[in-house]
Order: structure tokens, then C-alpha cells, then sequence
């Protein structure tokens, strides 16, 4: 059919600036064009349906920044309170690594951390005993160094934190398949917010990737995904 364009005016005007040369065929038109139709209303049902699906991902969300969040200031503040490093902090536990000078970030330069940090920076001849410490995790921090600055402690806590989110929903996925219950599948998320331990899932350590794979292996194995749940 021959569709006029309606800006150009009325035709049965003598003076109206339509054209019949304005006018085009929808036969010529792109089908993908063609195609289109006014939207009359939007369908409500349907967004409410989308956000309800994704609302207790945005839950798990929500507590995993609260507790980022309450933990950064909790380490920050025990750090203005205590200035001074305990006697058991030695130059030799840094492994050769650069001493973090950021306040927010140099609490969490402990322990396995610079080891962490040496491997990635310079590979398995850093110190003596690191051939027993697991490659995935330093792997990753080195190569995500470059996106803060080559600050392979800031890539350590990235990469665990996105791995600790990545669990929390894990968790929920399996506590929602075996119950079926939404309520329940979040307080299983929660308590292994809380626990008292779970502060290592921030931290930048291999423990967050470890649980993480367990997880998605477990929720896999009783979905019967044997393939995927062994990669």
C-alpha cells in the first residue's frame, strides 16, 4: 500500500506542500522495517516477571557490597587504632614484593598475599618454597595487574572479590535447586557472608577460587552436568 507521509500536509489542498513523489511503497521497505509496529502499551507482566527473576541476584548483590564495604572499614580503622606492625610482620615475609603504601590496601597485605604477589610479578623462581603454591591464582593477578596499574595486590583483591560474588550466587543456586525455596537459598548465602572466616574470601587468597569451582562443580554434579562439573 501507498503510505503518505502525514507532516507534508493534505493532498486535497491546492496549496498543501504534499508531493506525490513523497509517497513510497512498504513493498520496497526493509522487512526488518517493515516490521515494526507501534508499541500501544507496554507490557508491565512482563518486566515485573524480569525483575522479579533477577531480584534475589540483586539481593546477593546488595550482600556482597555490605560486606566488602564493612570490611575494608573495619581494616582500615584497626590500622589507624594499631600504626605500628607487630613483631611477627618481618621485611622477609614480603618476598621481595614493594611494601603497600595505600591505607586502604596495605592491611591486606599479609601472609600469603606477597607470596601471591611474588609469583605473579616474577614467576616461580621468586622464593624457594614457591613451587607449592597453586599457579591459577597468582596466573590471574599478573595478568590483571596491568588494569590497576601493575599493582598486583589491587588484581588480587579484584580477582577474589568477583570470585567470592561468583560463590555467594553459587551457593544460592544450590540452596534454591534443593529446596525451592528462595528465603532459604539467601540465608544460606548470608551465613556464609557472616561466618567468621569468610573474611578470607576477600582477601587476596586462592580461597574464594578454590570454593567458587567447588561450588559450581557441586551445582553441575546434581544437575547432572557431568562434564561441566568435572572441568
Amino acid at each position: 500500500a501507498n503510505i503518505p507521509f502525514p507532516f507534508l500536509g493534505d493532498p486535497s489542498t491546492k496549496n498543501s506542500t504534499y508531493n506525490q513523489s513523497w509517497k513510497f511503497n512498504s513493498a520496497r521497505m526493509p522487512k526488518w522495517l517493515a516490521g515494526l509496529r507501534p508499541c500501544s502499551k507496554l507490557n508491565l507482566g512482563k518486566v515485573e516477571e524480569i525483575i522479579s527473576n533477577w531480584k534475589p541476584y540483586g539481593k546477593i548483590l546488595v550482600l556482597f557490597l555490605v560486606m566488602r564495604i564493612l570490611l575494608g572499614v573495619w581494616m582500615w580503622g584497626v590500622r589507624q587504632l594499631v600504626p605500628n606492625n607487630p613483631s611477627t610482620i618481618t621485611p622477609a615475609m614480603y618476598k621481595g614484593v614493594p611494601v603497600e603504601t595505600t591505607s586502604w590496601l596495605e592491611p591486606w597485605q599479609r601472609w600469603d598475599t606477597p607470596q601471591y604477589q611474588a609469583i605473579a610479578a616474577r614467576g616461580y623462581a621468586a622464593f624457594d618454597t614457591a613451587l607449592f603454591t597453586p599457579p591459577v591464582f597468582p596466573f590471574l593477578m599478573g595478568s590483571m595487574a596491568p588494569v590497576f596499574g601493575d599493582d598486583t595486590l589491587a588484581s588480587g583483591l579484584f580477582i577474589s572479590g568477583l570470585a567470592c560474588l561468583t560463590c555467594l550466587l553459587a551457593v544460592f543456586q544450590i540452596a534454591r535447586y534443593e529446596t525451592n525455596d528462595e528465603h532459604v537459598a539467601f540465608r544460606a548465602a548470608l551465613f556464609l557472608a557472616v561466618f567468621p572466616t569468610a573474611f578470607f574470601l576477600s582477601a587476596a587468597y586462592s580461597e574464594s577460587l578454590f570454593l567458587v569451582g567447588a561450588m559450581l562443580s557441586l551445582y553441575n554434579a546434581r544437575k547432572q552436568r557431568w562434564v561441566v562439573a568435572g572441568l
